[in-house]
């Protein structure tokens, strides 16, 4: 049996945005989002930590975000100085949301907010790229579709990092538990840095950012956001 990606965005990504970004000490929805409102505190770290590094970096660049859901980084980058922001994601409904939810910035006209999927993806056109939980969700093969067609842009990518640790393995109960009995094997992956690196140019370094607060999570990318990783070339 066939399961359908795109459907399953159109009905999860508002309500996980709603549910993982709500406030901290508003009231949980669930016992089951109860249980992972840790997760949503680290969720909301890598939210921030990511806004804080883009702002710092993104100065007259050109700026695509794939995965962008309804365009939370979109104005704040704007402010930060990017020349645009174009935001693709396969969900139309995160995309009308984004659309609404920027309608009266004053950066309007510098956004563009499209649906589609990684083939759909503008091929080389970005001065940088970032996604924020999108790798989770994809295989070897998509995520090669993404390196290639970022091409020599500078980029910025969360992965959930593959660990043997009690907190990776709350996380694997809870999605099981939560919908993953129902996805057919449709849930979220773990990489390892050196799978990453695979992608790259063997050229680059791997700047690599882990926080405790972020868990088994880690941030990478080929401009300095913290310790360099170079992939042996033996």
């Amino acid at each position: 049996m066939t399961f359908d990606t795109k459907e399953f965005w159109e009905e999860k990504i508002l309500t996980w945005e709603n549910g993982r970004y709500r406030e901290i000490g508003s009231k949980a929805p669930s016992v089951i989002e109860r249980m992972a409102d840790r997760a949503s505190e680290l969720l909301r770290f890598r939210l921030s930590i990511r806004g804080q590094i883009l702002s710092e970096c993104v100065d007259g660049a050109h700026i695509l975000e794939i995965g962008c859901g309804s365009g939370l980084l979109a104005e704040q980058l704007l402010e930060a100085g990017c020349a645009s922001y174009r935001g693709i994601d396969i969900s139309e409904r995160a995309i009308a949301m984004a659309k609404e939810r920027n309608a009266g910035s004053d950066w309007r006209d510098k956004m563009i907010f499209t649906t589609g999927t990684i083939d759909e993806m503008p091929d080389k056109q970005a001065d940088l790229v970032f996604s924020l939980g999108l790798l989770d969700w994809l295989g070897e093969e998509e995520i090669s579709k993404i390196f290639s067609r970022q091409g020599g842009a500078r980029f910025l990518h969360s992965i959930s990092e593959r660990k043997f640790s009690l907190q990776q393995y709350i996380h694997r109960l809870y999605v099981q538990v939560s919908y993953g009995y129902r996805t057919h094997g449709y849930v979220p992956q773990y990489h390892s840095i050196a799978e990453i690196a695979a992608h790259v140019a063997s050229s680059d370094s791997i700047h690599v950012f882990r926080d405790r607060r972020l868990s088994f999570g880690a941030l990478v990318a080929n401009f300095d956001i913290g310790p360099r990783y170079r992939p042996s070339l033996g």
